[in-house]
Parts: structure tokens; C-alpha cells; sequence
């Protein structure tokens, strides 16, 4: 891992973020894959609202995802452009699907939280000079970095047939800039 491509960045990592257990995993995996039925492509996109929900994950998700953006960033104001909404990627070795994009139009403070991956499976950064990283992930890892920093899933491993990694995006936008949050870190 090159800890100085993350830290000059200003990518944080935050491993065993949110653990899940077996069984609420089952229920949460049905719900995604409702969400995915409902809405995949209707966004002219490879990601997908998390919209049709029971229980609390996403909302427990989110909540503690702008809890933690609280105490790494200090103080700041939340846009009311903000969205609480989840964006779920979904991919497997037989169905993959990325490119290399930033979330400046939809966040100040971008997350992805590894929800369910397999041993191998990575995400790649590019900052603005070119520099490339690639970040092996674990899962119930958050990873938060700015919005402009481009990134992009690699192939999911396929060490389990059939399995899907699923990575959860959770974004806040604020009336801050990304520059003026992240020079806190």
C-alpha cells in the first residue's frame, strides 16, 4: 500500500467500519437486489439508488458515515443540495462494469463503504497529476476521499463463483469546498 499516495491525497481508510452479521447480511443482500431489479439502468449508470428499504442499515449507515466525516473534518454546513440517498455498485467477475469518474456534482465529501468483497478485490485512484494508486480493499472498510479525486472498481476477484461485491456509496455535499475540508486532515 503507498501510504504517502493516500495521505498527500487526503484518502482516509477506515477498516472494520460497520461489521454485519450473517444473518442481517441475508436480509440486506435481498434488499439490494430488489433495489437492483427496480432501478439498475435507469440512472445511465452502473450504479443504483437504494431506495426500497426495510430496517435501519442504510439510514445507521449514513448516520455514522457523517458522524465520523464530523470529527475528521471539524465543523462544517451541509448543503441542502445534500442526499442521504445510498448508491450501490454491484459487480462480479461475470458482470463488471466501471470507468474512471469523481463525484464533484454530487458530493463535497465522498464514501465508499466495502459492504461485501472478496480477498483481492481493489479500487484505483488517479489525482490530477497522474499518479495512479490501486487500494486493496477489505470488507466493512470506508474509505473517504475527495469528490474530484478520479477513481475507479477493478475487476472483482473470483475466488467465490457467483458472488457479488457490493460497495455502498455515501456522499455529503456541503457549502464548503473539498479543498477547504480536506486541508483539515
Amino acid at each position: 500500500m503507498d501510504t504517502n499516495f493516500l495521505k498527500d491525497n487526503k484518502v482516509v481508510s477506515i477498516p472494520n467500519f460497520l461489521k454485519v452479521s450473517d444473518r442481517d447480511r441475508l436480509s440486506i443482500n435481498r434488499q439490494i437486489e430488489h433495489n437492483y431489479r427496480k432501478f439498475n439502468g435507469k440512472f445511465h449508470s452502473y450504479n443504483f439508488p437504494v431506495m426500497e428499504y426495510n430496517g435501519t442499515f442504510f439510514d445507521d449507515l449514513y448516520k455514522k458515515f457523517y458522524e465520523e466525516s464530523r470529527k475528521l473534518f471539524g465543523p462544517f454546513t451541509r448543503s441542502r443540495k445534500n442526499s442521504k440517498v445510498c448508491w450501490m455498485y454491484r459487480s462480479s467477475a461475470e458482470d463488471y462494469n466501471t470507468g474512471w469518474h469523481h463525484h464533484k456534482n454530487t458530493s463535497t465529501i465522498s464514501g465508499i463503504y466495502y459492504y461485501q468483497t472478496q480477498r483481492g478485490d481493489s479500487v484505483s485512484f488517479k489525482n490530477k497529476f497522474g499518479k495512479f494508486h490501486r487500494h486493496f480493499v477489505r470488507e466493512g472498510e470506508l474509505v473517504i476521499h475527495p469528490d474530484h479525486l478520479l477513481h475507479t472498481a477493478e475487476p472483482p476477484c473470483s475466488l467465490i463463483p457467483n458472488r457479488y461485491r457490493y460497495s455502498i456509496v455515501i456522499e455529503i455535499m456541503t457549502e464548503e469546498t473539498s479543498e477547504e475540508l480536506f486541508s483539515r486532515i
